[in-house]
């Protein structure tokens, strides 16, 4: 059982929080449903955290391309890079989280294949839906600084399903020695698919929970072998940035440039992306809203983050810019709160995008 910790208020005030175990795993399934943030995305990827969009609950799955539902998966998430992360939940009174969940797992994952481009999307829209939320939105709002488009997004998480590139998640509310030595060694072992375990343990008291993740299955041998399947994250600067999109056409080049120094000149923050393989600059508006009000891509993709402006009076003006930019790029209505446009479409019209970036100069202190 774990020790008490204490939570200190500013005046002073301590509250006792007890170790505390969930009621059902139900409860545990709908917090993560939730908080999807327990799933630690900043201990599996220290260099480049996980997020994640939640697919579905309760996900069937089929013996066979045409078979009948015949398992149901308790989580099914995707990361930022398309990644499938399948998340079975299991209380440590649950004696099957020892041994009988393991090959469990291991079959949902065999048979994840047999999951459609079709009905993860359909999935997906389900779940917004349930949550009240715009599908559209959730996965542009998702995607705005990733390297994935939304309209190749599902597509690479199917391509992914079966070529096994995938990662399996055992949740608990405390992991078994037995469990995580099973982790640790198929993690070592399955060079596409990497095996974790995470512990979040609960801690409750008067009008307050807290809840603390522990990632297991990350061991130097996996960290080694796992570093080769994938591209590792590149650290964007100028030259970097520019060297990459010099594939493209002069007249777009020269946009994105225009874009670059107009930025500067206007004294906005440039924040380089980590992407493995397309980089990406995101200007930047000041603190108290301290979110990119633009992002641009090596393939010259402009992102129009409206989504993110708000926080301080600058950025309630950058969003009111930004969806004015959308209608003068003929962005159309229902992708107009967080638009991702081709360099073909804004480049001729880069004057209309400096405009909006000049609008919104952070101030300058005073000499």
């Amino acid at each position: 059982m774990a020790d008490p910790i204490y939570l200190i208020h500013a005046d002073g005030r301590s509250v006792r929080l007890e170790p505390s175990s969930y009621d059902s795993e139900d409860e545990f399934q709908g917090l993560l449903e939730h908080h999807p943030e327990l799933l630690a995305g900043e201990q599996i990827d220290r260099d480049d955290a996980r997020r994640w969009l939640l697919v579905g609950r309760e996900i069937g799955l089929a013996e066979s391309e045409d078979g009948d539902q015949r398992w149901l998966l308790d989580h099914l998430f995707v990361d930022q890079d398309a990644i499938p992360t399948l998340v079975e939940v299991k209380r440590q009174s649950d004696p099957r989280l020892r041994r009988e969940v393991v090959g469990q797992v291991l079959d949902y994952a065999s048979h994840a294949r047999f999951w459609t481009t079709s009905f993860l999307e359909a999935r997906f829209q389900a779940t917004c839906a349930k949550l009240k939320r715009d599908p559209s939105e959730s996965l542009k709002e998702f995607l705005a600084a990733g390297n994935v488009a939304p309209e190749a997004f599902w597509p690479k998480v199917q391509e992914h399903l079966r070529s096994g590139d995938m990662r399996l998640i055992f949740l608990a509310d405390s992991v078994p020695r037995e469990l995580q030595q099973i982790v640790e060694f198929l993690n070592e072992g399955m060079t596409r698919t990497e095996v974790l375990a995470i512990e979040v343990i609960r801690y409750a008291g008067p009008g307050y929970t807290t809840h603390i993740p522990r990632v297991f299955g990350l061991t130097s041998e996996a960290l080694e072998l796992k570093s080769g399947s994938k591209p590792p994250p590149k650290a964007w600067d100028e030259a970097l940035f520019f060297d990459a999109a010099s594939s493209l056409p002069a007249a777009s080049v020269a946009a994105v440039r225009a874009v670059y120094d107009a930025a500067k000149d206007a004294g906005h923050t440039v924040r380089w992306g980590r992407g493995a393989t397309t980089g990406s600059f995101n200007i930047v508006l000041p603190s108290p809203c301290g979110r990119a009000m633009l992002t641009v891509l090596t393939d010259g993709k402009l992102w129009l983050n409206i989504l993110w402006m708000y926080g301080s009076p600058l950025a309630d003006k950058a969003q009111s810019l930004l969806r004015g930019l959308a209608k003068r790029l003929s962005v159309p209505d229902q992708f107009a709160k967080q638009p991702g446009v081709d360099v073909d479409t804004w480049g001729p019209k880069v004057a209309d995008v400096i405009e909006a970036l000049r609008a919104v100069r952070p101030e300058q202190p005073n000499p």
